[in-house]
């Protein structure tokens, strides 16, 4: 189980986000690559500033 969240689904495509370590992140995309992965995103850290505190 990797905790993916499930975004949009379609016909011929879904769209899922997944936050995990760059290894699971790996894994989860050597399991998709079958399926046709037809573009992945990486961020890596991102800290956001509140504000109104």
């Amino acid at each position: 189980s990797y905790g993916a969240k499930v975004h949009d689904v379609k016909k011929d495509s879904i769209m899922v986000e997944l936050t995990a370590t760059p290894d699971q992140i790996n894994a989860f995309e050597d399991l998709a690559k079958p399926f046709g992965i037809i573009e992945t995103a990486r961020t890596g850290v991102a800290a956001l500033q509140r504000t109104g505190a």
